[in-house]
């Protein structure tokens, strides 16, 4: 019986990829296509109910405090409902971290803190349950997210996430939320948000809420740092500044909480655009 080109043929294409194109030949021979690549849906025309996100005037407060008060890549983790199309975000969690100017990662360990941490309070099991955004800093950076932040959301998915939120921030005000649909096949970037029309607590409760959130972040919160040759990576613990630089997080509703609580929160009632203006 003759040989079966095409069997062969297939057979070399099932080969290990990698080490081919990591050892080619001059002439090209070695050139074998390879399939693994994801693949992306362009939508050419914007859904007719589009998703808006709504965030708690306090969790916008201590997401201020967080980017504006470090000059590294800080994480948090956040209590979301869904309200129809929209999304609600209700509370944010800090979670133990190593972090760099440019680099911010979840770790299991991490999770496993925050998920014992909440289920210690009488509503635990609710709050677990509706853990479904994670935001973080890029610091002075755009807020368009990197190859690693969109990997983490496949991760969320592998959980078992029906949804999950992220939200890019950085110093200058900038946000970049996105919803990750994965019971509707869809991903909404860039989404409209708004603060919700709801009172902030007086200002000494600010200034309590500020202060243990700083104190939080000093003992969460660590700097990666690495020494030459191959000795092990270190850590140092983040000091926040004792006064948080000013930003004005972009906000889309005028109607809001009083002015003052809005000026100690450093939140501008003014309407200006959400995420990048520089498309």
């Amino acid at each position: 019986m003759g040989r079966n080109w095409m069997a062969e043929l297939s057979q070399s294409f099932q080969g290990d990829f990698t080490s081919r194109w990591n050892h080619p030949k001059s002439d090209g021979t070695e050139f074998v296509p390879s399939k693994n690549y994801p693949t992306s849906v362009e939508l050419l025309r914007l859904p007719d109910n589009l998703p808006e996100v709504i965030v708690h005037p306090l969790a916008l407060f201590k997401i201020r405090t967080i980017v504006g008060g470090i000059d590294k890549e800080v994480g948090w983790l956040g209590t979301a409902q869904r309200q129809g199309d929209n999304v609600f975000i209700e509370d944010m969690f800090l979670f133990n971290q190593e972090v760099s100017g440019s680099h911010t990662e979840i770790s299991i360990d991490g999770l496993s803190e925050v998920a014992m941490e909440l289920l210690q309070k009488p509503n635990g099991s609710e709050l677990l349950n509706a853990m479904r955004f994670w935001g973080h800093s890029h610091v002075d950076m755009m807020t368009y997210p990197s190859g690693q932040d969109n990997d983490q959301m496949h991760k969320f998915h592998s959980f078992g996430c029906n949804f999950f939120l992220r939200g890019i921030f950085n110093r200058r005000g900038e946000v970049n939320f996105s919803l990750y649909d994965w019971e509707r096949g869809i991903a909404v970037h860039r989404m409209p948000w708004t603060m919700a029309d709801l009172p902030l607590p007086n200002k000494d409760e600010l200034r309590e809420i500020r202060t243990a959130l700083r104190a939080e972040m000093k003992s969460r919160v660590k700097v990666k740092s690495w020494t030459s040759g191959f000795k092990s990576k270190k850590s140092v613990v983040v000091t926040p500044p004792a006064t948080s630089p000013v930003v004005e997080p972009s906000v889309q509703n005028e109607a809001l909480a009083s002015t003052d609580q809005l000026a100690l929160a450093g939140i501008s009632s003014s309407t200006v655009n959400s995420g990048e203006t520089h498309d």
